[in-house]
């Protein structure tokens, strides 16, 4: 992270972004973008890679505020340096 993180978020990311990385589909870039997106809309591991399986778009509610984990604050300051493959 370029920014202080808080580490309760911090971890719950870094544990989904191995997750995901895990199952040999994603390039690291595309895993951290997946674990950011799953913490965004709130969606568990498995509901995350199913949609993204699925070729499914983001549903987008209505009145959605990102709050809690959701908020940017908790996953946007990290950034993948170096490969991302």
């Amino acid at each position: 992270s370029l920014w202080a993180v808080n580490d309760a978020s911090t971890s719950i990311l870094m544990q989904r972004f191995y997750e995901i990385l895990a199952t040999g589909e994603f390039t690291k870039a595309e895993a951290l973008r997946q674990a950011q997106l799953s913490l965004l809309y709130g969606e568990d591991v498995e509901t995350r890679l199913d949609a993204v399986r699925a070729g499914a778009p983001p549903q987008y509610q209505e009145g959605f505020e990102p709050v809690g984990d959701r908020h940017p604050y908790h996953w946007a300051p990290f950034v993948l340096m170096g490969n991302g493959r």
